[in-house]
């Protein structure tokens, strides 16, 4: 093969900035787009975890004869009595009945804080649930509402009758409002 017919090896420059053109095109897709799955995900994530705080404290509930409160916990240690369910939790037996953790009661289960920008905000007025002997819940229901930055569309929430039982669910607006406007 004579040196003068061969074709060169290599692209030219028009070839590399077109592709170059694309990747960027793709990259400026899939970027917001793997934004927002990876909130979506971690949001699942964390309504999960809560979903299981509530189960395990009712299961303990029934299994040991007595009552197991779940709790905000901003220290992991004693109930912090806010809504902020996004500081983190307390799941502990509630031996005395007075609904805070005293010194000797078991913690079944305590979680630190959700992701930054993952916000979890408790029903007004019910910053704890009780669960009796027979996994049942003391009191009204708990609605528990997690928002983030994707707004008001993709808040969620956790639903605990006084069955005991928990669902998910879509929360009301005042629930929303009030998950969004919270400080986090």
């Amino acid at each position: 093969m004579d040196a003068h017919t061969r074709k060169p090896a290599g692209v030219t420059l028009i070839e590399a900035l077109i592709a170059l053109v694309l990747l960027t095109i793709l990259a400026a897709v899939a970027v917001p787009a793997y934004a927002d799955l990876s909130a979506a995900l971690r949001m699942r994530s964390a309504r999960g975890a809560l979903f299981t705080a509530f189960h395990q404290a009712r299961i303990a509930a029934v299994q040991r004869g007595g009552a197991v409160v779940a709790c905000p916990s901003g220290d992991q240690v004693q109930c912090s009595g806010s809504p902020h369910w996004h500081d983190g939790w307390l799941v502990f037996a509630d031996d005395d009945g007075d609904r805070e953790r005293g010194p000797g009661e078991h913690a079944y289960l305590v979680a630190g804080a959700l992701p930054p920008g993952l916000t979890a905000a408790g029903s007004a007025g019910r910053p704890r649930i009780t669960y009796r002997p027979d996994g049942s819940a003391h009191g009204s229901n708990l609605t528990v509402t997690f928002c983030d930055r994707r707004g008001a569309g993709a808040a969620t929430a956790l639903i605990v009758n006084v069955y005991g039982r928990v669902r998910s669910g879509p929360p009301s607006p005042a629930a929303i409002e009030r998950c969004v406007a919270m400080p986090r």
